[in-house]
């Protein structure tokens, strides 16, 4: 069957909720998707479809005004322009069962194609042992993904994982590479505001090593800070540790405690509740960006980096192994030593910052904007060619 050319796609939020370990993560790449597609191809928007039960995504509100947000338990398929329905469900994983929650009732008409997503957060679902609660999520997991017209991979170690379970035809798999808006020219970044802030002092100073922490890992935070105090103290005393990117404020006292117990509470800062969009801003005047873990499953916040021009740490997981592919760039997230050295080396010589800043450039090329929408628009133009 012939592919038709402009398929018309609702963008699932389904089962994604703020509150979720990697729910901002999958909300921030549906504003991706969404903004990507409707700069270059605004004529396969059809909508942006999410469960009103839960949290509201972080998305909703940024709708562009033509683009209408659609009732998850409607059953009839939304009207409008001719062509096939595509259904694309950015999250294939949720906290808890059912999995039938992330395909509304209107999208299970046989007329709609569904596009599945599996990101490096569904890779490691595949791989935990089928028992219990586990076993039930595994077998809706594969379900999911094994009755999609066409399944987008977000990295290619989540490519290998689902292409090892068999359970996606090699036509039905796309390799979609998340995309990074074009850096120049860069829009003004919001100011962060440092009121409020423990261990602020007198501010942020310029040339600080910036933590940016995702989701809601304390052990993340205080690993970056044990690391921190073991870097000799010529090198404290010119560089603060500002701790940012985490949307929780609770925790922010007990991490001050720990930087107090660890000496250096003078020197840290901790940013609670700015969010990634305040981090673009510290990323111009860091002397060193530290990415413990990608955000959820979204690596948004390493292509930021490197597109403005922050040397960058990266932890050694997937899928930022594959942005940062120098391994001498990475480390253990888990470890305070690993993460120590990784910083104290790149502290200590000027060549080595400059390499980290400059070696992973050519991954921009690879995650380019423009043509991760083109593939993903491929891969719902296939999954459309398999409807009636």
């Amino acid at each position: 069957m012939t592919a038709p050319e402009h398929p018309r796609v609702v963008l699932g939020l389904q089962g994604v909720q703020t509150r979720d370990l990697a729910g901002s993560g999958v909300c921030r790449r549906a504003q991706d998707y969404l903004t990507a597609l409707v700069a270059f191809q605004p004529e396969v928007v059809a909508g942006v479809s999410a469960d009103t039960g839960l949290a509201a995504p972080d998305v909703v509100p940024d709708l562009p005004p033509d683009v209408p947000l659609l009732d998850t338990n409607d059953p009839a398929p939304p009207s409008g322009q001719p062509g096939v329905l595509v259904f694309h469900a950015l999250a294939c994983t949720t906290q808890s069962p059912p999995l039938d929650a992330l395909w509304p009732r209107w999208a299970r008409d046989p007329s709609v194609a569904l596009v599945a997503t599996a990101d490096d957060v569904t890779a490691q679902e595949l791989e935990r042992p089928p028992h219990g609660s586990a076993g039930y999520r595994l077998r809706s997991i594969r379900n999911f993904l094994e009755n999609a017209d066409a399944v987008i991979c977000e990295s290619q170690s989540a490519a290998a994982a689902v292409s090892g379970a068999a359970l996606v035809d090699p036509d039905r798999l796309h390799v979609v590479l998340q995309g990074c808006p074009p850096a120049h020219p860069v829009p003004e970044d919001p100011k962060v505001p440092v009121e409020g802030a423990f261990g602020a002092g007198r501010g942020m100073e310029p040339g600080h090593l910036l933590t940016i922490t995702t989701g809601r890992l304390v052990s993340d935070m205080e690993v970056a800070i044990r690391a921190y105090a073991l870097l000799p103290e010529g090198i404290r005393n010119r560089h603060q540790l500002v701790v940012a990117g985490w949307t929780s404020t609770s925790r922010a006292e007990s991490l001050h405690d720990v930087a107090a117990s660890c000496g250096v509470s003078r020197r840290v800062v901790l940013l609670p509740g700015i969010g990634q969009a305040g981090c673009r801003s510290l990323l111009r005047s860091c002397h060193l960006a530290v990415l413990p873990r990608p955000d959820g499953p979204s690596v948004r916040p390493a292509l930021e980096a490197i597109a403005r021009g922050a040397p960058l740490l990266v932890g050694d997981v997937n899928p930022l192994r594959e942005v940062v592919q120098d391994s001498s760039a990475r480390f253990d997230p888990g470890s305070v030593h690993s993460l120590y050295h990784a910083m104290a080396r790149a502290l200590t010589s000027d060549e080595i910052l400059h390499e980290l800043s400059d070696a992973p450039r050519f991954a921009l090329k690879r995650h380019d904007w423009l043509a991760s929408t083109a593939t993903a628009v491929g891969a719902y133009r296939a999954a459309a060619s398999r409807r009636p």
